[in-house]
């Protein structure tokens, strides 16, 4: 209650920038959803919200934006897709592997891996997600028939560890 309670007195001003340090910390899953949704409300109505929180998830759920703070130094920031490297990653899998696919498959994208058994599973990396529907037509058109699709986004967690493993700064980190 005391989070609650802290959330509505921040808000009864109607401020057009807040900041928020854990607001769903101690919270049940009921609250922390109606934390979410109170900051999804916010920001249709133009607010700036500042979020700080260690559950990276939470941030994921609700943030246009991320930085990484490491002791009052932002260490990199950006929204998901320039924090991943602009590269949307798609598996998948295939009952066979038809000749000319691969050709056809790289006018899209960057075919990453490509493991051939009975079927195939390939790692294809994408510029931009509005490729896959072209790289299912092309799998559809082969012949080749298609048993997953599957685009993978890089969590906030991964981007984080990366990025303090990179820096060997892996405590006293913050998102």
């Amino acid at each position: 209650m005391l989070q609650r309670a802290g959330l509505a007195s921040a808000l009864i001003a109607r401020p057009q920038l807040i900041f928020l340090d854990e607001p769903t910390s101690a919270l049940d899953p009921v609250g922390r959803v109606e934390v979410r949704e109170i900051i999804e409300e916010l920001r249709a109505e133009g607010v700036a919200v500042f979020l700080n929180s260690h559950l990276l998830s939470e941030v994921e759920q609700v943030c246009d934006r991320v930085a990484f703070v490491k002791s009052g130094r932002v260490l990199r920031e950006g929204t998901m897709r320039q924090l991943s490297g602009g590269v949307l990653s798609v598996s998948v899998r295939l009952g066979s592997l038809p000749p000319g696919l691969l050709d056809a498959l790289q006018g899209w994208a960057q075919v990453h891996r490509q493991h051939v058994y009975a079927g195939a599973e390939l790692e294809l990396w994408l510029d931009h997600e509005d490729q896959i529907p072209q790289i299912a037509q092309a799998v559809h058109q082969s012949g080749a028939p298609l048993y997953a699709l599957t685009p993978h986004r890089p969590d906030l967690e991964s981007l984080f560890l990366e990025l303090v493993t990179e820096s060997g700064e892996a405590r006293r980190a913050t998102v």
